[in-house]
């Protein structure tokens, strides 16, 4: 079932489009549970002023200001929500190569309306014009290598800047942070002009790093949970230690710089 329904609205042309997750959560999940009867414990949620257990009716929201909580009326917060819309609207396109990876908080597939109500019959038919302007748009975002960058509403009432961007045979929309939400501390490690590196050596690793092996995600497992698996089937497991290994940065870049001259 898709996570959201609507249209991607470029320069007033309607993309009819439908959100779906791009990635499943694995990996056993753990609960809670009592010693006496092996139950489920649930959750209870307890003042810390004066220790009474509190039922849901009797929880307020409030921030800290440092030295007190100060209550938000929820009425307050409801009002100032974004009505949920149903379309993506593009703003403006970027390169692919100067969206950085910093700003991605989540991904969804973009997939193509199957079908769409006839008006007039209100018959369904196969969306045919729909699945050309996705065609086309997958196209002009594909070969001139950008991303399309634009607004969008879900159910929580927050707005969300996007990024739409072609991945393989079709789209994928990433939610991005804010620009105000990312710290800014990695000017505190800019040393980078400080240090005189040899340019031969500069050299070296830069053809080293050029011959290395590279890799696909897709062979990367994830061996803990591997490991979790047979310990809940009963299996079991022996997780070996692996032995560290030193070597010197000189000796590293030596096995991959023999092409350098």
């Amino acid at each position: 079932m898709a996570y959201w329904k609507g249209k991607i609205d470029l320069m007033g042309i309607g993309i009819p489009i439908k959100v779906d997750g791009a990635v499943d959560k694995h990996g056993t999940v753990f609960n809670n549970m009592s010693s006496c009867c092996g139950a489920f414990t649930g959750m209870v949620t307890v003042c810390k002023g004066c220790g009474k257990e509190l039922s849901r009716d009797e929880i307020k929201k409030g921030f800290f200001d440092g030295k007190t909580l100060q209550e938000v009326n929820r009425d307050t917060l409801n009002a100032i929500k974004e009505n949920t819309t149903h379309e993506i609207k593009i703003e403006g396109f970027m390169k692919q190569g100067d969206l950085s990876p910093i700003y991605f908080k989540g991904n969804h597939y973009l997939v193509t309306v199957d079908e769409r109500k006839d008006k007039q019959t209100k018959m369904i038919i196969p969306d045919v014009q729909g699945r050309m302007m996705y065609k086309l748009f997958y196209e002009g975002l594909h070969q001139n290598r950008l991303v399309g960058i634009g607004r969008i509403v879900f159910r929580t009432g927050r707005e969300d800047i996007v990024a739409i961007s072609p991945y393989r045979e079709g789209l994928l929309l990433s939610t991005l942070y804010y620009e105000e939400y990312i710290r800014d501390r990695m000017g505190h490690y800019m040393f980078l002009d400080e240090v005189n590196v040899d340019k031969k050596k500069v050299k070296e690793t830069v053809v080293a790093f050029k011959n290395m092996q590279r890799v696909k995600l897709k062979d990367f497992v994830d061996n803990y949970e591997k490991r979790l698996q047979d310990i809940i089937n009963g299996k079991e497991v022996v997780v070996e230690k692996k032995k560290e290994e030193t070597t010197s940065w000189d000796m590293l870049i030596g096995q991959y710089a023999k092409k350098w001259k």
